[in-house]
């Protein structure tokens, strides 16, 4: 067990705003963070870097693979590092695009700045693909906008006020759950990312077609299924709601193995069976030091294949 000193938790929209200081309005990605950030750990409660792209991890723009995917590729709420990438990739030979995108904004920073060989695609999926989708094609807002993303100290806290208000009411009507496990507390948000696919079919072809023209040049194509810890809760602890939460994950992943299996042979699909609640910070929703350890075990396992 990992020791944390500080409760990491960004859903608190005190905590939240300190990351969301780091983001900027951009014209090609929606968001980018401020580029060439050297911050130490009393800003987030980890060490925080950011590259001269305004982004987070390996930044090479030539290198042999590419690393798609929202918040667990950008590499969430550990030090630099710790994050799986840094334990596991060289690099000079790699370039992380993963940030809390659409897929379209996604494959505007690949189409601009990507001119390596197209060796090797990493592509972390995650059931939010669809969600960010959604709002930001219904959205003609700036991003903190479309997300009503606040970063005023006073509005965050009558926002964390309000939200501890909720948070009995939400518990007393299963929207969310909250268990001890392995010596800490956990609280899920049942309905966390669901999505409703059959209402949403033209969207969702529409991104399918954006991960296919984007991983359509490359030799090879890991699609890794990240676990969220909505979907490694205990059988005794789950509800209703969260049962039906977790179908639409299933459907979601699915849908996609098999229309990029169909039009690229190149792609291998994952899913790591390996992650425990344990892994993740008990209220955030990523992993901490001990998972991103776990995962970066696992793909270079898949690389070594």
């Amino acid at each position: 067990m990992f020791h944390r000193k500080k409760t990491i938790n960004f859903s608190d929209p005190l905590q939240g705003r300190k990351y969301l200081l780091l983001l900027q309005e951009d014209p090609l990605s929606g968001i980018r963070f401020i580029p060439d950030l050297k911050l130490g750990p009393r800003v987030l409660g980890f060490t925080f870097d950011t590259n001269s792209l305004g982004l987070r991890g390996p930044s090479s723009v030539e290198g042999k693979g590419v690393i798609f995917g929202t918040s667990f590729a950008t590499g969430m709420s550990v030090g630099n590092g710790c994050n799986w990438y840094e334990l596991c990739l060289n690099n000079s030979e790699w370039l992380n695009l993963g940030l809390p995108i659409g897929l379209a904004q996604m494959e505007a920073l690949f189409r601009h700045y990507y001119r390596g060989s197209s060796e090797i695609a990493l592509v972390l999926y995650h059931p939010n693909y669809w969600r960010i989708l959604k709002r930001w094609s219904e959205s003609k807002e700036s991003y903190f906008a479309a997300w009503r993303w606040e970063t005023d100290f006073w509005r965050c806290l009558r926002l964390k006020i309000r939200k501890g208000y909720r948070a009995s009411k939400n518990l007393s009507q299963g929207k969310e759950i909250l268990f001890k496990y392995r010596g800490f507390f956990y609280r899920i948000d049942c309905q966390y990312s669901e999505f409703n696919f059959p209402n949403n079919q033209l969207l969702v072809l529409d991104g399918l077609r954006i991960l296919e023209r984007m991983l359509a040049g490359f030799t090879r194509v890991l699609f890794i299924r990240v676990p969220i810890k909505q979907e490694l809760v205990p059988d005794s602890e789950k509800n209703e709601l969260l049962r039906s939460t977790l179908l639409s994950y299933d459907y979601g992943w699915n849908l996609t193995k098999e229309f990029l299996g169909k039009t690229n042979s190149r792609i291998e699909f994952f899913e790591p069976h390996i992650f425990d609640l344990s892994d993740y910070h008990p209220q955030d929703t990523h992993w901490h030091e001990g998972g991103n350890i776990k995962f970066a075990d696992y793909v270079r396992g898949l690389l070594g294949k």
